[in-house]
């Protein structure tokens, strides 16, 4: 049964999980991950006649799948001392912030604190939507940094970090659904170095199934 809020002994065991998870992967360079999506960004865009925001979302669509998929293993998957995933997860939407912040640094480790800020839940009552929202600040952007030739009007209504919103937002939607909780989960990049702010952030909105956006 998933728990209706973490405790402190579940979140001393996150904080402890996330470095033996870091530790027992395969480690990925990022840089060079980062450098083939650009590249595949850059095919896409070849296809669609150089429209960026076209190749853009044309690679995103197919992100969803594969993310819920890689998620649903890892719920399951035991991780440490025979424990999995499901067991650092509850229903309370708070403790979401916190879980993303633990899945970043079993990502990345310690260079999750150089690449991203710690991961904020807002209430509904502060939030610019008017629903649940977690905002995650970006210090340096990985997928942009080397990126000079592209203007903000070449991005239309998407953003260059669009790939990595939809494995995000189809990564928290499936939790969700696990944990029963009732939201539709919405990942937008809502400041972006390419578009001229001073830092990147992405916004994890949580609507309300029964609310019409």
């Amino acid at each position: 049964m998933v728990a209706k809020k973490l405790g402190w002994i579940k979140k001393a065991i996150g904080d402890v999980g996330k470095k033996l998870f870091f530790r027992q992967t395969d480690k990925i360079n990022m840089f060079l991950m980062i450098a083939i999506v650009q590249s595949v960004i850059e095919e896409y865009r070849i296809i669609h006649e150089g429209n960026l925001s076209r190749a853009l979302e044309t690679l995103a669509q197919g992100a969803g799948t594969g993310a819920s998929e890689i998620v649903a293993d890892l719920i399951e998957k035991p991780v440490m001392a025979g424990m999995g995933m499901k067991f650092l997860l509850s229903k309370h939407l708070p403790d979401v912030a916190l879980q993303i912040e633990w899945t970043l640094w079993s990502l990345a480790g310690k260079n999750a604190e150089k690449i991203f800020g710690k991961p904020m839940f807002i209430p509904a009552e502060n939030s610019t939507e008017g629903v649940p929202e977690v905002v995650i600040p970006i210090k340096q952007c990985v997928m942009c940094a080397a990126k000079t030739d592209i203007k903000p009007e070449d991005l239309g209504n998407h953003d260059y970090f669009h790939v990595i919103t939809e494995l995000a937002e189809a990564a928290i939607q499936h939790i969700q659904d696990y944990v029963e909780n009732r939201y539709r989960v919405l990942c937008r990049e809502t400041k972006c170095f390419l578009r001229g702010d001073d830092q990147g952030e992405l916004t994890v909105f949580f609507y309300p199934k029964d609310k019409t956006r």
